[in-house]
């Protein structure tokens, strides 16, 4: 039987990450941070996104489970975040209850502590608002015939804040600027594809863009300020066939919002306050795009042409290095080198889409140092391995 490109990616994994854990390593202790002594005169930051793989499919087990003090998947998290120590991450693939305990007991009892020898990192501002993922939308968007039930949620969930994100920060966050795009509907954004997705008029009345939620957080950074727009776009490839037209519409909107795009002058964020960023403002775009930009697949021209409108084409950190491949004692052929560079390149390793699903994606006016991958989390019950990206800034 032939395998599946997923299946036979996943087989190499290993042998790729034994060669190119060394340069891994070495790429994941970037230089001073703006949090570190005598950096005020100059500050960098390294900014840092990953799936954290702390989502369960009952309400509560992700809780549970880090209040043993033994959730593996946090303290792989944990240690990646303690080596790397950036100075905010996103992550998303994480269940938030109301409260936020969740996020609680992970800097607590995880981040807090040592991990094999690692030094703990404090992240005393924390944003982890509700988001869309899991809330109930009163329609039967996945048309099964029931009102209900995951499919049917305004952001895919089976409960409110199943998949959803925070961001964890040791720069002091302007929480009177903050804003949030989780009530903007999807028909409000000009040039929409809603229509495309064949829903009703009633649900299109309804149905938010965001299928998570879209956050523009303004971090103090010395005399200036960074905002990091966290988002965790809906997969493109998912379960309902709208999924692709939205992925496409968010992705639209991130670019015409951090680019000042004057077509957005009339949408709304949910504090009331009109338009998009000022074109000048200086903005990390952070978490999931919800595709592979190099997979030829559901969304990946969306990505791409997102990438392409903000000049990121040279920021793509990987796993490893051309150089440590010909530094082997044998050749590769062509087929194997392919897996071992797309093993290298990918943030998620061992599911079908596999692939470069994660970014930090700087705007013209920040300045990047370094950046580099580190490993952050297996998801026990899946298996799926993902990857903490981190980038280092400066002004």
């Amino acid at each position: 039987m032939q395998r599946s490109r997923a299946a036979v990616l996943a087989a190499f994994t290993s042998a790729a990450l034994v060669l190119l854990a060394p340069v891994a390593a070495n790429a994941a202790a970037p230089s001073r941070t703006a949090m570190e002594p005598g950096a005020a005169t100059n500050p960098s930051i390294i900014v840092a996104t990953a799936d954290a793989g702390l989502s369960a499919d009952e309400d509560g087990k992700v809780l549970s489970s880090l209040r043993s003090g033994n959730d593996e998947a946090a303290k792989d998290l944990a240690k990646s975040l303690q080596g790397a120590r950036p100075d905010v991450v996103v992550l998303t693939g994480i269940d938030v209850d109301s409260s936020a305990a969740t996020v609680d007991v992970l800097r607590e009892q995880y981040l807090e502590k040592a991990q094999d020898g690692t030094q703990p990192i404090t992240y005393s501002f924390v944003f982890a608002p509700q988001t869309n993922s899991g809330v109930a939308s009163g329609a039967d968007l996945d048309e099964d015939g029931t009102v209900g039930g995951p499919g049917d949620a305004l952001g895919h969930g089976a409960f409110e804040g199943q998949e959803s994100m925070v961001v964890l920060s040791r720069l002091p966050i302007d929480n009177s600027a903050v804003r949030t795009f989780d009530s903007m509907l999807w028909k409000d954004l000009p040039g929409n594809h809603v229509k495309q997705a064949g829903y009703s008029s009633l649900v299109t009345s309804t149905l938010p863009l965001q299928s998570t939620s879209l956050w523009d957080v303004p971090l103090t950074v010395g005399s200036s300020t960074v905002h990091v727009l966290a988002t965790s776009a809906t997969p493109a490839g998912g379960s309902e066939a709208a999924d692709e037209q939205r992925h496409e519409d968010q992705l639209s909107f991130l670019t015409r919002y951090s680019s000042g795009d004057a077509s957005l002058k009339s949408i709304v964020d949910d504090q009331g306050r009109p338009g998009p960023l000022a074109a000048s403002a200086r903005t990390v775009v952070v978490g999931s795009l919800g595709a592979d930009a190099d997979q030829n697949d559901a969304g990946s021209s969306s990505v791409q042409s997102f990438l392409d409108a903000a000049g990121a084409g040279t920021v793509a950190p990987s796993w490893g290095s051309d150089r440590s491949r010909a530094a082997a004692p044998f050749v590769w052929s062509a087929p194997l080198r392919k897996l071992l560079d797309d093993s290298a390149r990918s943030t998620r390793i061992g599911v079908e889409d596999s692939g470069r699903f994660d970014y930090v994606v700087p705007s013209s006016e920040m300045r990047t140092q370094r950046s580099g991958m580190a490993k952050a989390a297996t998801d026990q019950p899946t298996g799926v391995s993902s990857r903490l990206v981190w980038v280092s800034l400066s002004r």
